[in-house]
C-alpha cells in the first residue's frame, strides 16, 4: 500500500509504503513532510522516505494506492483529515508559514549537499580507476599519473571542506566548521521545532550555502578534467569505466 498525504492546496507533501496484511490494518502518518535530501532503498519495495520537518496544524488528505505484482492501482480516494498538534511545548511561532518557508529552505540545501557528497564520492572513485587504468595500460603516457595525483590532492583539501578534518578532531584539536557540519547542525536544531528560526540557524544556512556554490565548483571543475582525461586513455585502449557505453 502506498499512501500518498497531499495538503489543503493539493500540493504533495508526504508518501509512506506499508505491507498488505489480512484483517483490520491501522496505518500510522507521524506529521512530517517527507525528507528529499536522501535515497532510501532499505525494504524494497517496502519503502519510505526519511521524516523532514513538521506540516502546520491545518487540513490534509491522504489516497492510498495497492500495488500488486508490480503494477500501481487506486485503492481509495483522497480522504480529508485534520492535523492538530497537542500544543504542549514551550516554542510556538506566531510566524508558522516563515518557519515552513525556512525549514524547506533547510531540506533544499540538504538535497543539495547530499547530492554533492555523492558526487564527490563517485569522482573519488573514478579517480583511482583512472590512475589503475594509467598504470596498467600499455602505450599511455605515464606522466598522465602526475595530473591524476594533481587533482587527487585537490580532491583531498575539498574533503576537509565537506566533512572536517578528522586527523585533527580525533586529537582534540579545534577544526573550522565542515559543509556538514553547518547543515548538520542547522537541520538538527530546525526539524521538530516550532519556534522562530534563530538568527543562529540563519547564520548557519547562510553559510552553507556559501560553502556549498564554493565547493561545487571545484567538484566540477575536477570532473571535468577528468573526464578529458578518461577520454585520452579510452582513445589509448585502456578499458572502459562503468560510465561509458562503446559503440
Amino acid at each position: 500500500l502506498l499512501f500518498v498525504v497531499s495538503d489543503a492546496e493539493g500540493n504533495e507533501i508526504s508518501r509512506f509504503t506499508e505491507s498488505i496484511k489480512a484483517g483490520l490494518q491501522v496505518a500510522h502518518w507521524d506529521g512530517t513532510y517527507s525528507s528529499r535530501a536522501n535515497i532510501n532503498k532499505r525494504g524494497e519495495p517496502i519503502t519510505s522516505a526519511n521524516s523532514a520537518n513538521l506540516v502546520a496544524p491545518g487540513t490534509y488528505y491522504v489516497g492510498v494506492y495497492k500495488s500488486e505484482n508490480g503494477i500501481i492501482g487506486q485503492l481509495a480516494q483522497k480522504t480529508e483529515f485534520k492535523v492538530k498538534w497537542l500544543g504542549n511545548n514551550t516554542f510556538v511561532t506566531d510566524r508558522p508559514a516563515d518557519l515552513i518557508a525556512f525549514q524547506a529552505d533547510v531540506e533544499n540545501s540538504r538535497r543539495k549537499i547530499t547530492a554533492l557528497n555523492n558526487y564527490y564520492n563517485a569522482l573519488d572513485d573514478k579517480l583511482a580507476k583512472l590512475k589503475a587504468n594509467t598504470r596498467n595500460t600499455p602505450g599511455v603516457s605515464v606522466f598522465t599519473l602526475n595530473a591524476l595525483h594533481s587533482l587527487q590532492l585537490q580532491m583531498a583539501e575539498i574533503k576537509i571542506d565537506l566533512y572536517g578534518d578528522a586527523t585533527l578532531s580525533k586529537r582534540e584539536f579545534e577544526t573550522p566548521p565542515s559543509l556538514n557540519g553547518y547543515i548538520g547542525a542547522v537541520a538538527w536544531a530546525s526539524y521538530s521545532y516550532t519556534g522562530s528560526p534563530t538568527q543562529g540557524q540563519k547564520d548557519k544556512l547562510k553559510n552553507a550555502n556559501e560553502l556549498y556554490a564554493e565547493l561545487q565548483a571545484k567538484v566540477k571543475g575536477i570532473a571535468k578534467q577528468a573526464e578529458e582525461i578518461q577520454k585520452n586513455l579510452e582513445l589509448a585502449g585502456a578499458p572502459y569505466l562503468e560510465d561509458s557505453l562503446p559503440e
